[in-house]
């Protein structure tokens, strides 16, 4: 659909086309949720959200700010500022006796490890979706609405894959499966990286298409190892750290194609491959979670 939009419209209707569809989620959500909400006796840790978006939004900006030789020692207060945000935000959660993000979570070493395997992937999703429209449209020559068209494998096969990689993870083994889609997507990867000069639309499609039956395979289970890994008390948390891990991984894939791309117009397929590679350690960490079927309880 972007495609579709940038080359019959102006580049604002990217975000203006999301007003109806946000409008109409508003109107469902009041229309749905219940109205006698349960009065919340915790408090809201506001210190912990303020350094939360400072860890977050500082990181980002670090590895954008890297595109840009002449602001190294901009990139170096963004650094600092991570860091010191990072450590306070730790600090924060605890200390305080209602953290933002209960600590305890992380206890549980199959959680942690669902939780940094989501961020890689979609690292390395984010590098995809930035690179290949440079590469399909300066390199190949499609047009925006081609360039579109072209990644629509991508989603078909993780709609066609998602549902059933899910019950096979309630069956099998929820690590097992998604370890496994996570190298399909790695081989995926590396065939749309080694793209010829000249292919044929087919060609892509095709590439594409395991891109997506591989992470397809991977995210649903992956998101039930995640949830299913702490404690009911806990389970909003875990939700919010999977959406956490998705925008913050897809955010710095985004960055890393913006510095290679800055340092050299023609690294499209050097960012491929950085997707590629990024894949792997996520392989190696998923893998890794195969040896911890039996876990403790999380506590706290």
């Amino acid at each position: 659909m972007g495609g579709t939009i940038l080359h019959t419209l102006s580049w604002q209707w990217l975000f203006a086309i999301n007003v109806l569809p946000g409008t109409l989620a508003l109107l469902l959500a009041v229309r749905a949720l219940p109205r006698d909400a349960i009065r919340m006796q915790a408090p809201f840790d506001t210190v912990g959200a303020i350094l939360s978006a400072l860890l977050l939004g500082s990181t980002i900006m670090a590895a954008n700010s890297l595109q840009n030789a002449t602001s190294q020692f901009g990139s170096l207060c963004w650094m600092a500022l991570a860091a010191l945000s990072g450590m306070a935000f730790i600090w924060q959660i605890r200390r305080t006796g209602h953290p933002l993000l209960p600590p305890s979570m992380f206890k549980n070493e199959r959680f942690t490890l669902a939780a940094f395997t989501s961020m890689v992937a979609f690292v390395s999703q984010g590098i995809t979706f930035i690179a290949l429209p440079f590469l399909f449209q300066s390199e190949y020559g499609y047009s925006p609405v081609v360039s579109a068209l072209l990644f629509t494998p991508w989603p078909l096969g993780i709609v066609l894959i998602a549902p059933h990689a899910g019950r096979w993870a309630d069956t099998i083994s929820a690590p097992a499966i998604s370890t496994l889609g996570l190298v399909i997507f790695v081989v995926g990867l590396i065939l749309l990286a080694t793209l010829p000069a000249s292919p044929s639309m087919w060609d892509i499609c095709l590439r594409s298409l395991v891109c997506g039956i591989g992470f397809g395979c991977f995210q649903s289970p992956n998101n039930r190892e995640m949830l299913s890994n702490v404690i009911r008390e806990h389970a909003s948390y875990a939700s919010g750290v999977l959406s956490i891990m998705r925008t913050f991984g897809q955010c710095l894939g985004a960055a890393a194609v913006a510095v290679l791309l800055a340092a050299d117009e023609r690294s499209i397929h050097v960012a491929l491959w950085s997707a590629a590679a990024a894949s792997a350690v996520s392989v190696v960490v998923s893998a890794s979670r195969l040896r911890k079927i039996t876990h403790p309880a999380e506590t706290g």
